[in-house]
């Protein structure tokens, strides 16, 4: 990782407008607010179409024509001098985890629509058209099997009928709650070619807050593979089969899940979190007999990330099938490494180096947006600082000073990509 330094260099950038920015976080922050800090803002839900409504309107108050595609990704369009250029593009999702924060996601939806505000305020005029894009269901907590819906789907990354087909835990699909919220737009809203991405978010992870650095350049994302991992046994009552001779299939997962663990343990970078599982019969006079639960693992390397997966696969089968129990191994998800663009990465430097802001060099391991469109697009992303790397959670926390540090960065690293008249890669 390259690391450079604050500088005390004059500024000759634009800068967006701090405090008209963070009254856009306050409507947010009250949309599906939980605790005193928090935001509970499921895809798709009545919260996200209350949001989303909100959002449209700052749209088209701006001056941006407004459209819907056929997975309810919403674009904004700033006109340029030349129509017939691709846009260049920016933005996240508006949607959160069941006990989110305030910024993972939101911060680049908001910033991208305040550089919007930024431009109008100084009537520049851009060679190339500029878009802002709020993706659905970035966070791909409500509906299984989980997967970054909007730009999955856009991107082809996903197929339309594995994320329409996709329910929550109540049985709704994802194409009824779209409809129902009326954001089921149009395949032909979608973006026809994008010249470029750039895209703002909080770091989730402690290192920029540690080292006081306030850019983190993202040079790629490590990807992530989803695994869903059934145990098999034979249910009984509580008080019946002696110990010795029970196919305790909750009891097996827990040695399962231990020995992921310590498998984990002995590849440098390799992160895994097992967050959801569900045990049937699901009752305290029945022996469990069928244990579901999913694996989220990455690793800088994909082939050695491969190779972890199918460690755990032979372990864990040889652990299972001697007790006589039965297990499945499926890979629900596989987000491959993101590559992202050099140019654009060169772009964001030159910005921060105006602005003397510090930076460091680094990969991201979230799984975002922009690992979608990389695949179709040049792409990069900015990251700030979040207070400890606490992310995912009510006590995720930016500073103003941070987020308006990201958000000049984002403004003119846009500004300059959409005066480029020549295609990226």
């Amino acid at each position: 990782m390259n690391k450079s330094v604050e500088s005390n260099k004059q500024v000759l950038n634009h800068v967006i407008n701090l405090e008209r920015l963070m009254e856009t976080f306050e409507v947010s922050n009250k949309v599906g607010q939980i605790d005193e800090t928090g935001v509970r803002r499921l895809a798709l839900t009545k919260e996200d179409k209350i949001m989303r409504d909100m959002f449209t309107i700052w749209l088209e108050k701006a001056g941006l024509e407004v459209r819907v595609d056929d997975f309810g990704n919403i674009y904004g369009r700033r006109e340029g001098l030349r129509n017939d250029l691709a846009p260049v593009m920016t933005g996240s999702h508006l949607d959160t985890q069941p006990y989110g924060g305030r910024y993972d996601g939101i911060l680049g939806v908001l910033s991208g629509l305040e550089a919007i505000r930024a431009l109008n305020d100084n009537n520049v005029e851009t060679l190339r058209p500029i878009e802002v894009v709020v993706w659905t269901n970035e966070e791909g907590n409500r509906f299984a099997p989980p997967t970054p819906s909007g730009s999955g789907g856009m991107t082809d990354n996903f197929t339309k009928e594995e994320i329409y087909e996709s329910i929550d835990a109540d049985g709704h699909t994802f194409r009824e709650e779209l409809e129902k919220i009326g954001y089921l737009g149009d395949m032909i809203n979608r973006p026809e070619e994008i010249h470029s991405y750039v895209e703002l978010h909080i770091e989730q992870a402690p290192v920029l807050d540690r080292e006081n650095i306030s850019i983190g350049i993202v040079n790629g994302d490590r990807g992530f593979n989803i695994i869903e991992v059934t145990v098999k046994g034979e249910t009984g009552h509580s008080s019946g089969p002696p110990m010795e001779v029970r196919k305790d299939a909750l009891l097996k997962a827990s040695e399962v899940i231990v020995t992921i663990h310590e498998i984990i343990k002995e590849h440098k970078s390799a992160m895994i979190t097992i967050g959801k599982m569900n045990v049937a019969p699901g009752h305290n006079s029945h022996i469990p007999d069928n244990v579901n639960f999913i694996v989220q693992i990455a690793h800088d390397e994909e082939i050695v990330l491969n190779h972890i997966i199918e460690t755990i696969k032979d372990t864990s089968t040889v652990l299972v099938e001697k007790d006589g129990l039965e297990i499945e191994l499926d890979v629900r998800v596989a987000f491959p490494r993101a590559h992202f663009s050099e140019r654009i990465v060169k772009e964001i430097e030159a910005v921060t180096q105006d602005f003397g802001y510090s930076t460091l060099h680094m990969l991201s391991g979230g799984g975002h947006d922009a690992n979608n469109i990389a695949s179709i697009a040049p792409t990069a992303m900015i990251f700030i600082p979040c207070k400890d790397g606490i992310s995912h959670n009510v006590k995720e926390f930016a500073s103003e000073e941070e987020i308006e540090k990201g958000a000049n960065v984002l403004l003119n690293t846009v500004l300059n990509l959409a005066q480029q008249e020549d295609n990226l890669e």
